[in-house]
């Protein structure tokens, strides 16, 4: 018990500083301006508000001296529904918005696809610790059996993990960067991020001297002059009517076959698509990921980069009321176009002819708050409901502290036939503290380093499905159409893997494929990582290695 108190003190610090480190995140769902993101990582909101001299409910149990004015207090909520469809039924919502309205709670937002909704909860309280003491309450009515949801939450900070996915400096992965190849090798210059300033706890160490991919096997020609990119296909379009409308069929871009650079090399490729060791053949995939469309939530991508050939489009998550909180969806912070480079690069990529969708639901400090990426689930679930022809799969780079909400909306959304690939996390934890690593419904990735040994970062634990290349791994960056960098992480292995399901979804189009099915076809036959010693066994229990071999005819049975 002692340990896991310490476990989960170490997510709540965690949770901290990555708020205090990053700064403040666009609102999102119908917050009005008393509304804020604090330093614990949570909406809240304060506003004088004028009260009659007599009242019901909750107002009248507050003493407010004369009778005139109150000071009330606020919180984001999340909730999902355990009525089927109520989100879609204006008969159930109604009744629901009457329970809330009577708690004190405006604002109200619907995220019908994956059967969710949000509201800003007020309550008059003499103090803030006397509000808090009325939201506990309120949780717990809205927990309750009678309740009609499954699940409230507040709306809180969601991140990508800022303790290891920018720093170089990794565990049983790094090449020797002192050494005659690392010196003399011709090859496109990674252009790395510089570390950011502040941080506390958590602040990032200085990068490492830049390092270099390993040579190939022969001497190659000098790259040919890069060819005009194709244009950049139209993204797939926002309705006006934010979350409720539905989304019309976008035409997926026709992708430009190239051959892989051979100055461009991520060693996770290398390693995955062969059963041991490496050889300096990165490719995999010999369906290539055709007509899947792989939904990338982060923090937008560069869609025009050389990795995506025409492939890739980038936008804003949509609210509710047709906000749209990120902007254009343009990658000011890497993370997400790293992501999107590794899951269907052409050179440092999986699924070379997969379809990449960005949905920006953080932040370009890398973060954002829980509400964005429900509400980017939710679009990912009504654009499959508009395309069911099309085959979808989402990756999530990003997580927080254990959110049942959040975990019941992924579940959801596989509900839908979406395979939800998602990171364990960062921490060395088990992963089964954190959100949405630990829903039932997702795929959770945990990674590897070259020894084939758990990187001693990635959470782990019975929850975590399989692991895949997460130590310094090459991919694409924002800062040019031709850059690349070093990330670690767990972030860092989810998309490989997402990659690899959209080889196997295009293997078999129309057919749906169970987790457990998807797992098996993309497990190496005899590689296996311990998480744990002999003794942490149950709470550890070996997991496979992601394996994708080029040749390899994968599809779902």
């Amino acid at each position: 018990m002692r340990r896991r108190r310490s476990h989960v003190a170490a997510l709540a610090v965690w949770a901290a500083a990555a708020l205090a480190f990053w700064g403040q995140t666009a609102l999102g769902q119908n917050y009005g301006e008393d509304c804020e993101m604090t330093d614990k990582g949570v909406i809240e909101c304060t506003r004088t508000r004028r009260i009659p001299g007599s009242g019901a409910g909750v107002e009248a149990e507050i003493s407010v001296g004369d009778g005139s004015t109150t000071t009330e207090y606020g919180r984001g909520m999340l909730m999902t529904f355990r009525t089927a469809n109520c989100a879609d039924n204006p008969t159930c919502r109604t009744s629901v918005e009457s329970e809330l309205t009577a708690m004190g709670c405006e604002g109200f937002t619907y995220y019908p696809s994956i059967q969710a909704m949000g509201a800003v909860c007020y309550s008059p309280a003499g103090s803030t610790l006397q509000a808090k003491r009325n939201f506990m309450s309120a949780l717990l009515n809205l927990r309750a059996t009678a309740s009609p949801f499954s699940s409230a939450s507040l709306d809180s900070v969601v991140s990508i993990d800022p303790g290891r996915d920018n720093d170089p400096t990794w565990s049983n992965a790094g090449w020797n960067r002192g050494s005659w190849w690392g010196r003399n090798r011709r090859t496109r210059t990674p252009r790395t991020r510089p570390p950011r300033s502040g941080g506390g706890l958590f602040k990032p160490r200085t990068p490492s001297p830049t390092p270099r991919p390993p040579p190939p096997p022969a001497p190659a020609p000098p790259p040919p002059a890069p060819s005009p990119p194709a244009p950049a296909p139209a993204p797939a379009p926002s309705p006006s009517q934010g979350n409720n409308g539905p989304a019309a069929p976008a035409p997926s871009p026709t992708p430009l076959l190239e051959p892989p650079s051979p100055f461009v090399y991520n060693w996770g490729n290398d390693r995955s698509n062969q059963i041991v060791g490496m050889d300096q053949n990165r490719l995999q995939c010999k369906s290539g990921g055709t007509d899947v469309d792989i939904f990338i939530l982060d923090t937008g991508c560069r869609p025009d980069h050389d990795e995506f050939m025409g492939r890739a489009t980038t936008e804003s998550v949509t609210m509710d009321n047709g906000s749209k909180p990120y902007g254009s969806g343009r990658d000011g912070h890497g993370h997400g176009t790293h992501c999107a480079g590794t899951a269907a690069g052409i050179n440092v990529g999986v699924a070379r002819d997969a379809t990449v969708r960005c949905v920006k639901v953080l932040s370009d400090s890398g973060s954002g708050q829980l509400s964005h990426v429900v509400a980017g689930l939710n679009y990912v679930g009504r654009w499959k409901q508009a395309n069911p022809n099309r085959m979808v799969v989402v990756s999530l780079s990003l997580g927080a502290g254990f959110t049942q909400t959040i975990n019941n909306a992924v579940d959801t959304l596989t509900r839908l036939g979406i395979p939800a690939v998602v990171a364990a996390g960062n921490s060395n934890v088990d992963a089964s503290q954190t959100s949405p690593a630990s829903s039932v419904g997702a795929i959770t990735v945990g990674a590897s380093g070259k020894t084939d040994q758990k990187e001693s970062f990635s959470n782990w634990g019975q929850v975590v499905d399989i692991y895949a290349p997460g130590g310094g791994i090459y991919s694409a960056t924002p800062d040019s159409r031709s850059s690349y960098t070093y990330m670690s992480g767990t972030s860092m292995a989810t998309p490989m893997v997402a990659g690899g399901v959209a080889c196997v979804l295009a293997g078999a189009p129309g057919r749906s494929c169970t987790n457990a099915a998807l797992i098996a076809k993309l497990s190496n036959p005899r590689v296996v990582i311990e998480q744990g010693g002999a003794l942490q066994k149950r709470a550890r229990p070996d997991r496979p290695l992601f394996y994708l071999p080029p040749d390899a005819n994968v599809q779902c049975p």
